[in-house]
């Protein structure tokens, strides 16, 4: 058996609706947090740190899998 690399997971945009927050699983730990689609910082994961969205100037772009979204 060969060693498992972990998968490299992407950045997208949302493609939902405008203005509203996400409800996002951490890729990493499988934390639940909430994140504004139209983010202008960095947003990291509450408890291991990872990033979930960075700003683009528009809409952010996502890292995680988005359980709901807020309105």
């Amino acid at each position: 058996m060969g060693v498992k690399l972990p998968v490299k997971l992407e950045f997208q945009k949302f493609r939902g609706g405008d203005k509203v927050f996400l409800k996002l699983q951490c890729p990493e730990c499988g934390a639940v947090n909430i994140v504004y689609n139209k983010a202008s910082t960095v947003v990291t994961c509450r408890v291991c740190g990872a990033v979930l969205a960075r700003p683009t100037g528009g809409k952010a772009l996502i890292r995680g899998t988005v359980l709901e979204v807020l309105q």
